[in-house]
C-alpha cells in the first residue's frame, strides 16, 4: 500500500471528531493518584524460576476473569497466576512445536476468553492462537505482505491490532518504520507514524562502527516521532506519537471521537540523564538480537549510538499512553533514568487535563514506542499492575490499589 493512499486513510478517520485543547494548567482542582502496593510477586516469592524474569520485554497482562500473566519473553513462555498470586502454569515454551515461542513478543487476552500471541524472528511474523482454556488452536504464518513485524498487540475483540513494522525502502537502502492498526487479515487500517532507518547489512555485522550507526538511525526514532498505540479494556484505542503533545481516542470501530491536546512545559534532557539511558537502551536492543550478534553491542557501541542520534536537549513530549478502566488516560510526560521517577497527566474520559501523579517506577524507553508501548502498566478490575525494579535490578510483578483524590490532600 503506498504512503499516499495511508494518508488518505488517516485524514478520513480524523474527520469530525472533537477536539479538546487543555492549557498548562488542570481544569478545575487539581487531582492526583495514590497507588498502595498490595500483592508483589518476584524472587522473593518462591525458588522456583517462574518466579524469575529478565529482559526489557518483561509484561503483566489480565484476563476477563482478574487471572494475571507474566510475559517473559527471555524465556519464550507466559507464566500464569491466578488472582491471588498463586502460580498456575506455563504457557508455550522455547521451541518450535505447537503452542511454543521462537522470539515471543506479547500476548494479548480477549473478551472471548481466548487469546493471541505473537513471536517474531527477523520481522518475519506469527500469530498463535489458544482457545477459553488457554490450550493452543493454530498459528498463522502471514507471507509475502512486503513488511516485517516487530511488534503487534490485539485489541480485547480480537478484531483489530496495533503493530509495528518495517517496509524496505524500493531501491533496498534504507527502510521506512511505520506504526498502525491492522484487521486480522493483515490489511492497514491506521497509520499513526512513519520514519526511516538504516538497513540492515550482514556484511557489516563485525564492525562495532556501523553497529553505532545502525543503532542511531533507531534511536532518532524517539525524537522525531515514533507511534504510540494502546487499548482500552473494553475495545477503544488512544494513538499518539512522542514528538507532539496530540492524543486521538477512537471508538473500537476505529471511528475517531475526539483529539485532546496540552499546552506543556518543555522538559531539559540533562547529560547525566542520557547516559544513564546506555545500560536500559542495551538491555532492550539485547532482547531483539540473536545471542550470536549481542556481543559487538558493547556500552561503547551504545554511548557512540547516542552522540550520533544527536538527542536534542529536551525530552519528547510524550513516552508512553496508560489507559484507564473508566477510558481515563495517563499520558507518561517525564521520565528521569537516574532516579527512576516516572510522571504523568492524568485525563478524564472527556479528554480533560486533570492533574498529575508520580507512577511506581516502571521501566521507561527514551525512544517510546521503539516496540510498542513502553509503559508497563496495566489497569483492570480496579486495580493497577505494574512491572517494576528493585534496587538490584530484579524485576517484581506489583499489584496496587489505587484512588484519584484532590493533590492537595495527598499526604
Amino acid at each position: 500500500m503506498t504512503i499516499r493512499y495511508f494518508v488518505f486513510l488517516l485524514s478520513l478517520t480524523c474527520f469530525g471528531a472533537e477536539e479538546v485543547v487543555n492549557g498548562k494548567r488542570p481544569t478545575g482542582s487539581p487531582m492526583t493518584l495514590i497507588f498502595e502496593e498490595e500483592l508483589r510477586l518476584g524472587p522473593d516469592s518462591g525458588e522456583e524460576d517462574h518466579f524469575l524474569w529478565n529482559g526489557a520485554g518483561v509484561a503483566v497482562e489480565l484476563d476477563q476473569k482478574g487471572n494475571i500473566y507474566l510475559v517473559d519473553p527471555v524465556e519464550n513462555r507466559v507464566v500464569a497466576f491466578d488472582k491471588t498470586g498463586r502460580f498456575q502454569k506455563i504457557i508455550g515454551g522455547a521451541g518450535q512445536g505447537p503452542g511454543q515461542f521462537q522470539a515471543l513478543n506479547s500476548m494479548s487476552f480477549l473478551n472471548s476468553g481466548g487469546a493471541i500471541a505473537f513471536d517474531s524472528i527477523q520481522g518475519m511474523a506469527r500469530f498463535h492462537y489458544f482457545d477459553g482454556a488457554l490450550k493452543f488452536e493454530r498459528k498463522r504464518e502471514p507471507q509475502n505482505l512486503g513488511m516485517f513485524f516487530q511488534y503487534a498487540m490485539f485489541a480485547p475483540s480480537g478484531k483489530y491490532y496495533a503493530a509495528m513494522f518495517m517496509v524496505p525502502k524500493r531501491e533496498g537502502i534504507d527502510s521506512y518504520v511505520r506504526t498502525g492498526i491492522f484487521d486480522t487479515e493483515f490489511k492497514p487500517q491506521l497509520q499513526i507514524s512513519e520514519t526511516v532507518v538504516d538497513r540492515f547489512q550482514r556484511s557489516q555485522l563485525d564492525r562495532p562502527g556501523w553497529w553505532a550507526e545502525f543503532i542511531a538511525s533507531w534511536l532518532r526514532i524517539g525524537h522525531t516521532g515514533i507511534g504510540l498505540m494502546a487499548f482500552t479494556p473494553d475495545g477503544y484505542l488512544y494513538t499518539a506519537t512522542t514528538d507532539n503533545y496530540e492524543i486521538t481516542y477512537y471508538d473500537p470501530e476505529l471511528k475517531p471521537l475526539r483529539t485532546i491536546k496540552r499546552e506543556y512545559r518543555v522538559i531539559p534532557l540533562k547529560e547525566d540523564e542520557l547516559d544513564a539511558f546506555t545500560d536500559p537502551m542495551r538491555e532492550v536492543i539485547f532482547a531483539k538480537l540473536p545471542s550470536s550478534m549481542q556481543v559487538m553491542v558493547t556500552p561503547a557501541v551504545i554511548r557512540r549510538a547516542i552522540e550520533l542520534a544527536e538527542f536534542p536537549p529536551r525530552k519528547p513530549p510524550i513516552f508512553g499512553l496508560i489507559p484507564m478502566e473508566d477510558n481515563g488516560l495517563l499520558v507518561v510526560h517525564d521520565y528521569n533514568p537516574k532516579t527512576g521517577e516516572t510522571r504523568a497527566d492524568i485525563f478524564d474520559r472527556t479528554g480533560k487535563f486533570i492533574g498529575t501523579t508520580r507512577l511506581p517506577d516502571i521501566p521507561v524507553n527514551l525512544f517510546g514506542g521503539f516496540f510498542g508501548n513502553p509503559a508497563k502498566m496495566t489497569f483492570r478490575h480496579g486495580k493497577a499492575y505494574a512491572i517494576v525494579d528493585d534496587e538490584d535490578d530484579n524485576r517484581h510483578l506489583v499489584r496496587y490499589s489505587y484512588r484519584l483524590v484532590p493533590a492537595s490532600s495527598r499526604r
